[in-house]
């Protein structure tokens, strides 16, 4: 289960709350200052790179189960 979570910069967290959810994976982009992500939208999913400084849920996996 994700959440459509939503997505936030700054101090302005929660945008599009109930509608997007945008999540962290664990790999960097090619840019240091960039991760890929995935967003999970009403209709589509897309991947893409994000700047790091965006606040966008994370979720946790434990290896194995």
């Amino acid at each position: 289960f994700l959440p459509a979570a939503g997505y936030g910069f700054g101090g302005d967290l929660g945008q599009h709350a109930g509608s997007e959810g945008y999540y962290w994976s664990s790999s960097l982009s090619d840019y240091p200052y960039a991760a890929w992500i995935v967003g999970l939208l009403s209709d589509d999913v897309r991947y893409a790179y994000e700047f790091r400084c965006y606040g966008l849920s994370v979720r946790a996996v434990i290896p194995g189960e």
